[in-house]
């Protein structure tokens, strides 16, 4: 099961690490192994859609440096809804430990 993250930080190199490597099949393996990305899991074609925008606007240890996962909630989002993303949603939910990638998801 995959460790939580401490950081956004952390989160993100993870996924730039992933989207590098081109490795949607290994993203999918490590977020189901935790028992999420249910979405992800039923439409990997969603990794291309998600590995295209990465492309566009580029890592994302750079696009989100002055972001951090919210003090208070219980969830947080990037891109959806036309956003930096286009509609392609990564969802994080608050867990005991930190935080983990709850799903990646394309609204349209």
């Amino acid at each position: 099961m995959p460790r939580p993250f401490d950081s956004l930080q952390q989160a993100i190199t993870m996924l730039d690490t992933y989207l590098a490597a081109h490795d949607g099949a290994g993203l999918i393996a490590w977020c189901s192994a935790g028992g999420r990305c249910d979405y992800l899991r039923r439409h990997p074609e969603v990794f291309e859609v998600l590995a295209y925008q990465w492309g566009r606007v580029g890592p994302f240890r750079q696009l989100y440096a002055a972001r951090e996962f919210p003090a208070a909630g219980g969830s947080f989002k990037l891109g959806g809804h036309m956003r930096e993303l286009g509609h392609v949603h990564i969802d994080f939910v608050r867990v005991a430990g930190g935080w983990a990638l709850d799903d990646i998801w394309k609204c349209r």
